[in-house]
C-alpha cells in the first residue's frame, strides 16, 4: 500500500495514525475480552469456596458471596477501564475516517474545479500550487 501513498506526506500521515490507531483498538477489545473472561472465572472460584469454605449450599448465597467479594469487584473495575480504553479508541478511528473522507471530498471538488477551468490533471493527489485561501485553511483543518 505504500506505493499509493508515495507522494503525499498528509495522507502518508493519516493511514500511519490510522493503522497504529486500529492495532491499539484491536488490543483494548482484546484485554477487554480477556477481563470479562476472567470475570466469569473468578465468579466460578468464588461460588465454589463459597460452597467450600463457607458451607453456603443454595446458589443464590453463592453468587451474592462472588459478586461481593473484593476479588470480583477489582477485576470489574478492570473491566471498566478496558471498556473504556477501547470505546475511546473506536471513536478515535472513527474521526480518522470522517477527516479521510472529508479529505477525500475536497480533492474531488478540486479536480472537479481544475476540470470546470480547463486545467489538466497533473495525476498527483496533492493539492494545486495556489489554492485559494479558503481552500488552503480548510485543507489544514482537515489534516
Amino acid at each position: 500500500m505504500a506505493y499509493l501513498l508515495s507522494g503525499d506526506p498528509h495522507l502518508e500521515r493519516y493511514f500511519q495514525a490510522y493503522r497504529s490507531t486500529a492495532e491499539a483498538l484491536a488490543e483494548a477489545k482484546s484485554r477487554r475480552v480477556r477481563f470479562e473472561e476472567a470475570r466469569k472465572i473468578k465468579k466460578a472460584r468464588l461460588m465454589a469456596r463459597a460452597e467450600a469454605e463457607l458451607q453456603l449450599g443454595a446458589v443464590q448465597k453463592q453468587e451474592r458471596y462472588a459478586y461481593s467479594h473484593a476479588e470480583y469487584q477489582e477485576l470489574v473495575d478492570f473491566l471498566e477501564q478496558a471498556v473504556k480504553e477501547e470505546t475511546r479508541l473506536y471513536w478515535e478511528l472513527e474521526c480518522l475516517r470522517a477527516e479521510f473522507e472529508a479529505w477525500r471530498s475536497l480533492q474531488a471538488s478540486q479536480r472537479y474545479e481544475k476540470q470546470a477551468y480547463g486545467v489538466p490533471p497533473t495525476g498527483d493527489s496533492s493539492p494545486s500550487p495556489a489554492p485559494s485561501t479558503t481552500k488552503r485553511a480548510k485543507a489544514d483543518l482537515l489534516l
